[in-house]
């Protein structure tokens, strides 16, 4: 989210679908938390501890935006933009019928 030009919130997420990011209702609590922020993905540091540049793009609430602080979930529409498979983004995981997923337990 951008204050003043500046950037102080930060959030996790993860695309659901190729243009569509879920993340939790206290990150995004409604459409207008959405128009003033942009999602970045891949952000990391290289092996030489310089910071890698993130695929940053912008959300569009106005095209899809739902949520609910009950069960603390929003799903915001990403603005079209550069592709993000080629920005190093994305892509789809084939799962075998036999394959076990991972158990993620609290």
């Amino acid at each position: 989210m951008r204050e003043n030009g500046r950037e102080p919130h930060v959030g996790t997420g993860f695309l659901a679908s190729p243009n569509l990011l879920l993340t939790n209702h206290h990150v995004l609590p409604d459409a207008e938390a959405a128009r003033q922020s942009f999602v970045a993905f891949d952000a990391q540091v290289t092996v030489d501890n310089r910071p890698q540049l993130p695929a940053r793009l912008e959300l569009d609430p106005d095209g899809f935006f739902a949520a609910d602080q009950r069960l603390d979930f929003a799903l915001v529409r990403v603005a079209p933009g550069p592709d993000l498979r080629a920005a190093g983004c994305g892509g789809d995981v084939r799962l075998e019928p036999a394959q076990r997923l991972p158990q993620v337990r609290p």
